[in-house]
């Protein structure tokens, strides 16, 4: 999850994996991870959310490309409540396909949260000016949009998992026939060699 402070990351986070969510903010004191199960075509993968505090990602480029290469998967998140939320994730932008970089990513998706909010400050737009073709921005109220956000990621993985087989392999979690998310409850950082796609 990469973007400032204050923009709901950890929300949607949270709204991704059927937790609860605070309607007030609270910080992100330091990296959190999460782990779920997302059914995806009927087939349970695990997936880690890495999450953290905004300002991480300000501190410094070697703190800011550790971050980064932690998952092939790159969610980055902006806010029209934070006026300069746009233009830091332009910043964040890497060069894609690229497997002798740990830090570029396969796939980006953007999201922009406070979606009830007055863009005054044209952060959508920002976005929008320096967004190649091929990378989707979504706009959700991520406090109150749940089945919104999770049916915009599983989408995306339905997809993903036909184009790019390899970034799943070893996620498999079980086989299952619901359409429900599952495994919700956030859980301590696998071993290594046993984590799954990383977001």
């Amino acid at each position: 999850m990469i973007g400032l402070p204050k923009v709901g990351k950890t929300t949607l986070v949270n709204q991704f994996c059927g937790l609860p969510v605070n309607e007030e903010y609270q910080q992100t004191e330091q990296e959190n991870t999460v782990n779920t199960v997302l059914t995806i075509n009927k087939v349970g993968y695990r997936f880690t959310f890495n999450d953290c505090n905004g300002d991480t990602f300000l501190n410094g480029r070697t703190t800011n490309n550790s971050m980064l290469s932690k998952g092939k998967i790159h969610i980055l998140v902006a806010s029209r409540s934070e006026s300069d939320s746009g233009e830091f994730l332009q910043g964040q932008f890497r060069p894609m396909n690229d497997k002798d970089d740990d830090n570029n990513p396969y796939y980006r998706l953007v999201y922009v949260t406070h979606s009830d909010e007055n863009d005054d400050d044209n952060v959508v737009e920002k976005i929008k000016s320096f967004l190649p073709d091929d990378v989707k921005l979504f706009q959700f109220n991520a406090l109150t949009q749940k089945e919104d956000i999770q049916s915009s990621l599983t989408d995306f993985l339905k997809r993903a998992v036909v184009e790019h087989q390899d970034l799943f392999d070893g996620c498999v979690a079980s086989n299952t026939t619901s359409n429900s998310k599952s495994g919700n409850e956030p859980s301590k950082k696998e071993k290594k060699g046993k984590k799954c796609v990383m977001l």
